[in-house]
């Protein structure tokens, strides 16, 4: 009898552990839903000064994860460097990119080989991807000049292709 009541305990308890494990990350997740404010990240860049998304806002943020060793990513940068080189300026788009689970000197390696010069800003112990919900990468969020999300893209994309650019210019009409 002791035996039948100790594994029914254990079993409950892990059920309960279960449930509040994925009742957690179904919150985290929720928090970045297409048509709703986009949660205030901190990011820093290669000199360590802070940034935030609500000190971004009044631009429209193109808010790009990414890694060195993640082949499609490889394969998505020359189309990502391509828009940056056309935004410039950062009067029409605000261009941030955040390295995910890389180490600063591999990012710095990666970018000088492929001679990009996109902004990289880093996310410390992971806490904007988690907040944004990222599960993988490369993934992109549009968020227009409110802090509102306008679009969550999973995987890469060929940001010189039309449908990219149409998304883009949407992005940036957004009142």
């Amino acid at each position: 009898m002791k035996g039948k009541a100790m594994v029914l305990s254990v079993l409950l308890c892990a059920s309960f552990l279960v449930y509040m494990l994925s009742s957690r990350s179904t919150q985290e997740q929720a928090s970045v839903i297409e048509g709703l404010v986009v949660p205030n990240i901190m990011l820093k860049d290669n000199a360590g000064k802070n940034i935030t998304i609500e000190s971004l806002k009044g631009t429209p943020l193109f808010l790009h994860f990414w890694a060195s060793w993640c082949t499609t990513c490889d394969e998505e940068m020359p189309t990502l460097q391509a828009l940056h080189v056309q935004n410039k300026t950062g009067t029409t788009i605000n261009i941030i990119t955040v390295p995910y689970r890389d180490k600063e000197g591999e990012v710095a390696n990666y970018m000088k080989t492929g001679r990009y010069d996109f902004p990289v800003f880093f996310d410390e112990n992971s806490n904007a991807a988690k907040t944004m919900g990222v599960t993988g990468v490369p993934e992109t969020y549009l968020i227009d000049k409110t802090g509102t999300l306008f679009k969550k893209i999973l995987g890469p994309i060929d940001w010189e292709s039309a449908p990219a650019k149409t998304l883009i210019n949407e992005l940036i009409k957004r009142g």
